[in-house]
């Protein structure tokens, strides 16, 4: 897993999710809702970037294609919320993100293109989640996530080591 490329969006469209809820409908109309979890879901980010290099628009491109398309997930880069004092959803936050659609490309002029990126967001349990790798240890309880893997052992198995750096 990768994180999202580093680069800042000319335009972005953040929508907030809602919580999960079931609905129930009586025969006489009445509806009574029934919260489903306890996080935020179905949160969207919409990108665009404007006149990118062909090798800006290839790191995006090649980005998706490394996530296999809409089924692996990310971590999104500082740069997505560069020009935000306080950012709607923090960086290192209990949700990762995915692709909801292919980006689109369009050639703007020569050498220079225009990216349109769709995401939305997944809940994750931050208790699988390190930010420091540097700390854990083969004793350390199984994590899925690591933010920074540093110098973190190989086990117990982690799934997805961000900037793994020395990790075994």
């Amino acid at each position: 897993m990768f994180a999202f490329p580093s680069l800042t969006p000319n335009t972005r469209l953040f929508t907030p999710g809602d919580s999960a809820r079931a609905e129930f409908r009586s025969l006489s109309g009445k509806s009574s809702f029934f919260r489903r979890g306890d996080v935020i879901i179905n949160q969207a980010l919409s990108l665009e970037y404007s006149h990118l290099a062909e090798a800006e628009m290839l790191l995006i491109k090649n980005h998706y294609y490394n996530s296999n398309g809409s089924f692996d997930t990310f971590f999104l880069s500082r740069e997505i919320w560069a020009d935000h004092q306080l950012p709607p959803i923090p960086i290192i936050s209990n949700f990762i993100w995915r692709y909801a659609a292919p980006p689109s490309v369009v050639d703007a002029s020569f050498d220079r293109f225009n990216v349109n990126v769709e995401l939305v967001s997944e809940p994750i349990d931050l208790g699988d989640l390190i930010v420091d790798g540097n700390v854990a240890d083969p004793l350390s309880p199984a994590r899925i996530f690591v933010m920074d893997g540093l110098t973190a052992a190989a086990t117990p198995l982690r799934e997805l080591i961000i900037e793994p750096g020395g990790a075994a």
